[in-house]
């Protein structure tokens, strides 16, 4: 039967404005991608996670809010951020990025910080996490995730 996936949701049509039926399928409004630091918002682009990308303003991450929720938040971390400063000579209130840093003392090397971490930029070394800040995105979740609170 031609045409049979787009008639019913395929690539490009269907049911819910183009996407088809599965992850990411185009039912309801994509919402948009907000700076934790800042708030500025950009226009969400399926596909491209919002944690994988950086304030255009700022530099800090980028979380999902989604449209039509009630402004929301996806996948946002639940550690308190650092304080809110006021930059010199500007109006601009902006939180600086939070290096998470590991306190070597109290990690066990569960692993769950590497397991978790969308970046790659944590491994295990003798039995403790290390942190790559080259690799690191300031996104929180091996912070949220530690058992013992070693990464702050």
């Amino acid at each position: 039967m031609p045409g049979f996936g787009r008639e019913f949701g395929g690539r490009g049509g269907g049911f819910g404005g183009g996407g088809g039926f599965g992850r990411g399928a185009g039912f309801g409004p994509d919402g948009s991608c907000v700076c934790e630091n800042c708030g500025h918002e950009v226009p969400h682009q399926r596909g491209v996670p919002c944690y994988t990308l950086r304030c255009p303003v700022c530099g800090g991450p980028m979380i999902r809010k989604v449209a039509g929720y009630g402004g929301t938040y996806r996948n946002s971390p639940t550690v308190n951020r650092p304080v809110t400063e006021e930059k010199k000579d500007s109006n601009v209130k902006y939180t600086k990025p939070h290096k998470p840093k590991v306190d070597e003392s109290a990690c066990i090397g569960c692993g769950n910080c590497v397991r978790i971490c969308p970046f790659n930029a944590i491994e295990l070394k003798d039995g403790v996490a290390y942190i790559d800040h080259k690799k690191c995105r300031d996104c929180g979740r091996c912070i949220d995730i530690c058992p013992v609170r070693a990464i702050s």
